[in-house]
């Protein structure tokens, strides 16, 4: 069961669907960060200050819904009724939150309303009848004050900024709506909408968009008139482009789909995913796309990071398991690798091998690994100074780490 927030609050902004993290000076991209010999310094402080009890999803105490009862007269649709009672039976909340107060706000004030009791008013207690150590069995009793049922008012659609008009007509805006006056108030229909201006406008390079709406209730003609206030911010174009990790054939493909200059257009950016799915990384996702936007400018740069470990570095527990288990200090690297001997000399920083084993990738070079910090730098430089860092991408390998 999907929560579902209350109408009246929600505010939907079109960066939200996007992953806007300018780079970090000293960061690695997460993408590298699987494939290093150890963890890195936020990794590690991450574990410190973890509580390992959040960390043991198993171990959660969860409750389970095991009847629905409605402790007076409803009026909701059967089919809407037994969706509900479905819904709240299959799902498992966890045992140390509110989860009657998200039972009663969500899901009951939820199925009220998107059959147009606007001001439903919901409450849900729970008698406890078994369990074990991880599950708590209870028998949900839902008190429910139904309220009007109110239809479709007025619609208005205005700009935030009363100086600056609306980027499309009243009737293109209309058209998104899919509610007519005198229709049921449906508040799903409304968050569904609100989601498609979003997208309307994010097409457009508009991806800084929000829609607030506003509600005018009026008790005696149960109508429900809608004022949707649109923030629309500035229109993005593409400034710059990066790509890692694909072939050339494939990078040609996104490159012509994306390019510097044009209109930012999020729906290329997931339609390219989803038509190049069978040529990308098996985890890639639109996580994998970073955007530093330039607000003042208007403009956007894109980095897609489909950087994978070397096929080594991913099977009998990978680079990282490799290096664990290898002596501290300096290593004596193989004699022979496919033909050639490795060079570990401070001046031969890269593999002379066409597919480097983990074995290869974790002892060839002399690495200096800065105490407590888990970086990998070249004394003098500061340059990224890892075993393999041929691996890597230049724009890594060139980055200042000092």
């Amino acid at each position: 069961m999907s929560p579902r927030g209350v109408l009246p609050v929600l505010v939907l902004t079109a960066a939200q669907i996007l992953v806007l993290a300018p780079a970090s000076h000293a960061q690695l991209p997460e993408r590298v960060e699987r494939c290093l010999p150890y963890p890195t310094y936020a990794q590690e402080v991450d574990a410190m200050f973890s509580k390992p009890e959040l960390n043991n999803a198993a171990a959660k105490k969860v409750v389970v819904i095991d009847s629905v009862d409605f402790d007076g007269p409803i009026t909701l649709p059967e089919p809407a009724r037994l969706k509900l009672v479905d819904d709240l039976k299959r799902h498992e909340f966890d045992a140390d939150s509110k989860w009657l107060d998200e039972v009663a706000e969500v899901s009951l004030r939820g199925a009220w309303q998107d059959q147009g009791y606007f001001k439903v008013i919901a409450k849900a207690t729970a008698r406890d009848i078994g369990g074990d150590a991880l599950h708590e069995h209870v028998a949900l009793t839902a008190h429910v004050e139904e309220g009007l049922q109110y239809f479709q008012g007025r619609l208005n659609i205005l700009s935030v900024d009363r100086d600056a008009p609306l980027v499309f007509t009243q009737e293109v805006l209309r058209n998104v709506y899919p509610l007519r006056e005198g229709d049921l108030f449906d508040a799903d229909k409304i968050r569904n909408s609100l989601d498609a201006y979003r997208q309307l406008y994010a097409a457009h390079g508009y991806i800084d968009f929000s829609a607030v709406p506003d509600f005018d209730v009026d008790d005696a003609d149960r109508r429900i008139s809608l004022s949707l206030e649109l923030d629309q911010n500035k229109q993005f174009r593409i400034d710059q482009v990066e790509v890692d990790g694909l072939d050339p054939k494939t990078e040609s493909t996104l490159r012509s789909m994306i390019k510097p200059g044009d209109v930012f257009n999020y729906e290329l950016v997931k339609a390219f995913f989803e038509e190049n799915k069978s040529l990308l990384p098996p985890d890639a996702s639109l996580d994998d796309v970073k955007i530093n936007k330039n607000v003042k400018e208007g403009i956007a740069s894109l980095r897609f990071d489909f950087f994978t470990c070397p096929q080594s570095a991913n099977s009998s527990g990978g680079v990282r398991q490799d290096l664990m288990n290898a002596p501290t200090g300096k290593a004596d690297p193989p004699t022979q690798v496919t033909g050639n001997p490795i060079n570990t000399s401070q001046e031969a920083r890269t593999l002379q091998t066409d597919q480097p084993t983990a074995l290869e990738y974790g002892k060839c070079c002399d690495v200096r690994r800065d105490a407590g910090m888990h970086r990998w730098t070249d004394p003098d430089s500061g340059k990224l100074d890892l075993p393999g860092q041929d691996l890597f991408p230049e724009p890594l390998r060139q980055h200042q780490w000092m």
